[in-house]
This record gives C-alpha cells, sequence and structure tokens, in this order.
C-alpha cells in the first residue's frame, strides 16, 4: 500500500526545523537504499525560498516511502550542486536518532539539552512540543 506523506505534517516540521533558514540556501533531499553499496534513490537540491518547496518535498518522500529511507540533513548548503561539509551554509538543528531506548534517550537528552523543538517516533508521527 503506498504512503502518501500528510502536507500539513510535512509544512509544521518544515516551518519549525528551518524557520531560521537563509532563503537563498538550500536542501539536500536525499534517500538510499538500506542495501549495501546501493547508489542514492536520489539527491535533490531545493532552494528554501522556493515556492514549490512543500509540494518538491512531499513528492520526494512519496517517491521513497515505502522501500527506501528518506532522511534529509537539518542543514542548508550554499548550492543545490553539492552537500558536501565545504558546501555548508548553515546549521539549523540537532538531529538525533534514538534506536535503543528511545523514551529513555529522549529523557537523558531533555535534562541535558532542554525540550526539544519537534520529537519524531518511528512510523513518521510526531509531535510538537509547546514552549
Amino acid at each position: 500500500m503506498a504512503r502518501d506523506p500528510d502536507r500539513v505534517s510535512v509544512e509544521a516540521f518544515v516551518a519549525a526545523l528551518f524557520l531560521h533558514a537563509g532563503r537563498d540556501t538550500f536542501i539536500s533531499l536525499r534517500a538510499f537504499d538500506d542495501t549495501k553499496n546501493a547508489p542514492p534513490l536520489f539527491i535533490e537540491g531545493v532552494k528554501v525560498g522556493d515556492p514549490t518547496l512543500i509540494e518538491r518535498i512531499c513528492a520526494k518522500i512519496a517517491e521513497a516511502a515505502n522501500a527506501h529511507v528518506f532522511c534529509t540533513p537539518i542543514c542548508t548548503f550554499k548550492t543545490a550542486k553539492s552537500a558536501k561539509v565545504t558546501d555548508l551554509a548553515e546549521g539549523l538543528a540537532l538531529s538525533v536518532e534514538c534506536d535503543k531506548k528511545p523514551e529513555a534517550a529522549r529523557i537523558i537528552l531533555t535534562r541535558r539539552l532542554g525540550e526539544p523543538t519537534i520529537v519524531v517516533a518511528s512510523g513518521g508521527w510526531w509531535l510538537r512540543r509547546s514552549s
């Protein structure tokens, strides 16, 4: 069964995590097959200020949702062509993946770093923490 991204959730996620991103920087949309040494399914740069940003993100999520991992770094790049460290424009958020004991990890991280902006649970459901 194909899964379509929830546009409202995608908009809220992008608005929260890319709030302070420069409008002339780029997000690198990327998805990889879990198979070792497989080439990326796609890598596409899109300008933060692009009026079709949300549509493009939703299209790529839908493309990758069933068999692949979609994980866009929470940072922006100087160009759409490359996502090397030397191309980094802005680091916008700390992203932590907690596969083992995720709730315990979230509690420890919250004690050390403060309340998270967004918590994403397995399956893609997330809750925004209010300040």
